[in-house]
């Protein structure tokens, strides 16, 4: 079976590198048996499994997110990361009596299950979607178990006999036999006739016996029997006869507390064995909340999304990734892979190493990921979950079975028809197929052929197929069909490296020569093998590939062209907000010296009154003049009237225009040069153009275009101050006079439905990259219809946020980039 899901076949999936993503997901488990379930075959989910995984691992997400992660895997630390309490758990249910150091591995994996679910309810809510326990038997084997082991046996296994009431009885003799054999063998030690025989003079204790040690040449000296000797033979160990009666009390006594023990054990597992599936059933939910753990750490370290899961029925399969990347590349190029319902599968070509390998491992690592529990690795993804997935690496030799390249890839292929074929007849089949340089062992026309022929057999199941290729006729024609996207992998020629971003529709140069001619150069080879080969190609061939690579070149400089002016469209917005701020800042200052100086000249005006009223008239000149002092320093420390700065660059001029079909206008609500190609509603309305899309706007909202250059042009913002009881600040831009509009808010009174629509995602798309920090929408009371699809609009796209503004008199609706 060639299916990646349910297959045992560990080649098939590590033609994707699989074992090196489980290695790194099972070095955060702590259980042996849950890395052995990593290994284990990727088990077929049903679309309700699926999501109840994905949620799952979300919980687990936010534990980690919360810092929780080490503190939850620190409760599996007392337990034994071996297989053991499986084993413990067999000898239960077949009546076996454990030891006390086993009872307490049980115990100990009990307390573990209890524990988590007690101050974890995220965990619990998981672990019990697996072991359905009932909370009556639960609390019986508290009570009946681990309470009364834990009365005498510690977490560390560590038992305490005087705590037990019929394990104390015989424990407290056998330590008042100890006593009295230990004061006995110091008297011998201390003894004279001990002098000369004596090894070292301390006892020690052998197979229950105390015993002293004496030299091997003294084994007749009569102290007693010879229990032992040393490996070299010139020790003795010696059980004194003085104390042997009561050695053989002790030996007694300990018999007595093993009987006690194992008659305990006994009573214990006669309790457990009727629960030993409970013990099972915990054991399994704690290495499986482990494997959930770690796969949710990968996913999350990782930065992986959630994908959004296609489940329709009738398998209108549609596929849509956004920043797709390999997780096991550090620093990855990201692609964006997207595939309709009605489109059958995507051809990639382009040069070698240039990535298209790694497109297709990571999508195929995509979907199996959905089956195997992890998130996705991309930005965005809409995934559907295929019940087959195939992948058929670029070598597919057969050493074992004698097979050529090319005899191995026609056997997997005919062997995918085979399987494919059984599947017809069955519902709610899907297949994603993936296949790696097709048929790259033999000719280019024949390979074409074969490989359009296999498409055509393929189609006649529910698949999508992922292909790469270095066949010029394949990748010509399947350009041509509508039903496949025709995509290759950039390259850039100024760096001479490939760039690893696949540009969709259309193909790619295989750029074998090229690429042999630079390597040639950077490793100073000297050949005529680049002229050699051209003169044996065909000339259609030539022409072809050259038209390839010239497409490519073009492709790349207009992509950087677009992120130039993305960047330095970033730059100018970023520094027209720092100017403002400046001033904003100085002006500020301003008006806290002003404040300072009003607050003196009050304070000296004040003064002077209270000199009025207590003075004569003979000072009258004197109040008179101080009179004038102070209207002479109000005079002096007022602001002046009026003030400027420079913001930005304009291309426009606010005189009214006199509209010219056919000419260039500045449109203030689009921010775009545009095109009048008409006049509606008597005068009142306009229809422009830009970038092939016609907007109705209102006249007013066009301003003469003076195509001047941004470096020269400049646009005066002009700020007034008026001394009254309040102080009033007053800003009229030139960029937004229409109808007294405030930075960022947009008047669209008045418009169809649809120019609304094209209006609202030209600001929106402004809002994503930054261009503006927020959007004010004027879109009036009226009928409501602006208002009811701008709201419908936003609730599609849970990337925006909107609120209704405060002091608003009329219909407005301001906008967030979250």
């Amino acid at each position: 079976m060639l299916n990646l899901i349910n297959n045992n076949d560990r080649s098939l999936l590590n033609q994707l590198d699989w074992d090196n993503i489980i290695q790194k997901i099972s070095s955060s488990t702590y259980f042996e048996e849950s890395k052995e379930l990593l290994f284990s075959k990727i088990t077929l989910k049903n679309p309700s499994e699926i999501t109840e995984g994905i949620k799952d691992t979300l919980q687990i997400i936010e534990l980690i997110r919360q810092g929780n992660f080490a503190s939850i895997h620190s409760h599996f630390y007392s337990l034994n990361s071996s297989n053991l309490v499986n084993d413990y758990i067999y000898r239960l249910a077949k009546g076996s009596c454990l030891s006390i150091s086993e009872l307490n591995q049980l115990a100990k994996t009990f307390e573990c299950f209890t524990n988590l679910i007690n101050n974890y309810p995220s965990i619990s809510e998981i672990i019990h979607k697996n072991a359905l326990i009932e909370k009556t038997i639960i609390t019986e084997i508290r009570k009946n178990f681990v309470i009364k082991l834990r009365t005498f046996v510690s977490t560390e296994g560590n038992i305490n006999f005087l705590a037990h009431p019929e394990l104390s009885v015989h424990y407290l003799k056998l330590q008042e036999i100890e006593q009295l054999i230990k004061e006995d063998l110091k008297r011998i030690l201390r003894s004279k006739q001990m002098e000369k025989i004596l090894r070292y003079d301390q006892y020690d204790i052998m197979n229950d016996h105390f015993v002293v040690p004496i030299r091997s040449d003294s084994y007749n000296s009569g102290l007693g029997q010879i229990i032992a000797h040393s490996d070299s033979g010139l020790t003795l160990y010696v059980e004194p006869f003085s104390i042997k009666d009561k050695c053989n009390k002790r030996i007694t006594l300990i018999a007595k507390i093993d009987e006690v023990l194992f008659n305990i054990c006994k009573d214990f597992c006669e309790i457990l064995t009727p629960h030993h599936n409970i013990f099972q059933q915990i054991k399994c939910s704690l290495r499986d909340l482990d494997v959930l753990m770690a796969k949710a750490k990968y996913s999350y370290d990782n930065d992986f999304c959630v994908p959004n899961i296609n489940y329709d029925l009738n398998i209108n399969i549609s596929i849509s990734i956004k920043g797709l990347f390999h997780p096991l590349i550090e620093r990855p190029i990201t692609n964006s892979i997207n595939l309709s319902a009605s489109q059958k599968g995507i051809i990639i070509s382009g040069p070698n190493t240039g990535g298209k390998t790694v497109a297709l491992k990571s999508l195929t690592l995509a979907h199996l990921f959905l089956h195997f529990g992890l998130l996705t690795p991309a930005f965005e993804a809409t995934l559907y979950p295929f019940t087959h997935i195939y992948f058929f690496g670029h070598d597919q030799q057969d050493l074992a079975q004698g097979l050529s390249s090319f005899s191995a890839e026609v056997k997997n292929y005919l062997q995918l028809l085979a399987e494919l074929k059984n599947e017809r007849n069955t519902n709610n089949l899907s297949n994603l197929i993936v296949i790696d340089e097709i048929f790259n062992t033999t000719s280019s026309e024949e390979a074409s052929a074969l490989a359009l022929s296999l498409f055509e057999e393929i189609d006649k199941n529910s698949s999508k197929i992922f292909v790469s290729t270095h066949h010029q006729m394949l990748k010509t024609i399947i350009h041509k069909n509508e039903n496949y996207i025709s995509c290759h992998v950039g390259y850039d020629f100024e760096e001479d490296k490939p760039t690893y971003k696949i540009i969709s529709g259309t193909p790619g140069s295989s750029l074998a020569i090229t690429i042999f001619k630079n390597l040639s150069k950077k490793y100073f080879s000297k050949h005529n093998i680049v002229e050699n080969a051209h003169k044996l190609l065909d000339d259609k061939h030539i022409i072809y590939e050259n038209l390839l690579q010239d497409l490519s070149k073009k492709e790349l400089e207009l992509n950087k062209l677009i992120e130039e002016n993305k960047t330095l469209k970033k730059n100018l917005t970023s520094e027209r907000s720092k100017i403002e701020g400046i001033y904003k800042l100085k002006m500020q200052c301003k008006y806290e010296e002003y404040d300072r100086n009003l607050f003196d000249i009050l304070r000296d005006a004040n003064q002077l009154i209270e000199e009025i009223k207590r003075g004569d008239s003979k000072q009258l000149k004197s109040y008179v003049k101080s009179i004038d002092e102070l209207r002479s320093k109000v005079k002096n420390k007022a602001p002046s009237p009026t003030s400027s700065l420079t913001i930005s660059p304009t291309k426009f001029s606010t005189e009214d225009i006199s509209p010219i079909v056919g000419e260039k206008y500045y449109s203030l609500n689009l921010k775009k040069v545009v095109t009048l190609v008409s006049i509606t509603n008597k005068g009142k309305h306009a229809m422009v153009k830009k970038d092939n899309v016609t907007i109705k706007v209102p006249i007013s909202d066009l301003k003469a275009y003076t195509g001047q250059d941004n470096s020269s042009s400049k646009n005066q913002f002009h700020f007034s101050f008026e001394s009254s009881n309040n102080t009033n600040t007053t800003c009229d831009s030139s960029d937004e006079q229409k109808n007294n509009l405030l930075p960022f808010h947009f008047d669209c009174r008045g418009m169809r439905v649809d120019e609304f629509e094209s209006v609202i995602e030209k600001i929106l798309d402004d809002l994503l990259t930054g261009d503006l920090p927020y959007a004010v929408i004027i879109h009036g009371h009226g009928t409501g219809a602006l208002k009811k699809w701008l709201q419908t609009y936003l609730k599609q796209h849970p990337e925006f946020s909107s609120e209704v503004p405060e002091q608003s008199s009329y219909g407005t609706t301001k906008i967030f980039c979250k």
